[in-house]
């Protein structure tokens, strides 16, 4: 916990530094025409009989720092509380997407009682026209590893960025193992996808 308030202060003073540096500060966070969508497919002998996973993060909030000539400066912070992780799936009824929430949160998966934020740290943000790539570190279940973010970045109408992409996952990484049924025949895939169409509104002050 102090780790973590102790970046929530780095954000916010490098934040301030660069938005005195002339860095556009956007806020990230979950609505209507910004989503955070994971696809977990099904693999296994019998993957036929079963379906693919869809998981929505209901709530996520994050700071998008951009800096156009100086890009040492840019940086992105997201984070998602694990807790508001929801089961979407259409072929599959209430009681299943229960089961299959608990599941999820549970200490075989994320685990959310003692790791309850997924969260994503930028070290670099590179761009060649409206295609970013974002490095930096991703924490899932208490373990980081470094990724690198494909997006596509487009400037909306009402000055906000709309940041769209998908990140491909291998839960192992991250000690989860893949969740089975029927004898191991089910069992789900060794990757996932994250697909992100994420909305920054322009703030003065970022409120994460």
């Amino acid at each position: 916990m102090v780790l973590m308030f102790a970046g929530f202060m780095f954000l916010v003073s490098a934040g301030s530094a660069a938005a005195e540096a002339g860095a556009r500060r956007y806020h990230l966070a979950a609505g209507a025409d910004s989503k955070l969508v994971v696809h977990v497919p099904r693999a296994g002998l019998l993957r036929f009989l079963g379906h693919s996973h869809t998981i929505e993060a209901r709530q996520f909030s994050g700071v998008l720092l951009w800096a156009e000539v100086h890009p040492k400066e840019r940086s992105l912070v997201l984070e998602v509380p694990a807790e508001q992780l929801v089961v979407t799936d259409d072929a599959a009824n209430e009681d299943t997407r229960t089961e299959i929430r608990t599941t999820l949160l549970g200490s075989t998966v994320l685990a959310v009682e003692a790791h309850p934020f997924i969260r994503f740290t930028s070290s670099e943000i590179t761009t060649k026209g409206t295609a970013w790539q974002v490095s930096g570190e991703l924490a899932i279940r208490g373990t980081t590893r470094s990724v690198v973010l494909s997006a596509e970045v487009i400037e909306t109408n009402d000055g906000s960025l709309r940041i769209s992409g998908m990140l491909p996952l291998q839960p192992a990484d991250y000690g989860i193992d893949p969740v089975t049924a029927a004898g191991g025949t089910i069992r789900t895939a060794d990757t996932i996808e994250i697909h992100f169409v994420v909305k920054g509104h322009r703030s003065e002050e970022a409120d994460f």
